[in-house]
C-alpha cells in the first residue's frame, strides 16, 4: 500500500525496508508489481503493509503497471 494505491509485489526476493524508503517508480523498476483493483469497502481490514497474502482475482487489465480485478484477498497465515 503506497501512494493511496495499493500493489502485489509478485518477487520471492522482496525486502520489507523497501516498500517503506523506495517510491513507486523506484519499486516498479526493482520488482514486477501489479496494482490491484480492489471492490468492496473493508476488503484489506486486518492486512498490513508489506505482509504475504493469497489473492483471488476474476480480471487482469492490460495496462502498465498491470492491473488486477480482486474478489477476495486475505492474510497468509503461518503455523
Amino acid at each position: 500500500m503506497k501512494e493511496g494505491e495499493v500493489y502485489l509485489v509478485e518477487d520471492q526476493d522482496f525486502i520489507q525496508d523497501d516498500a517503506n524508503k523506495l517510491s513507486i517508480q523506484e519499486l516498479r523498476r526493482k520488482y514486477h508489481m501489479s496494482k490491484l483493483w480492489i471492490t468492496g469497502a473493508g476488503a484489506l481490514g486486518g492486512i498490513k503493509n508489506g505482509q504475504k497474502v493469497r489473492v483471488w482475482y476474476s480480471e487482469v487489465l492490460e495496462s502498465y503497471p498491470s492491473k488486477i480485478k480482486v474478489t477476495k484477498i486475505e492474510p497468509v497465515q503461518y503455523n
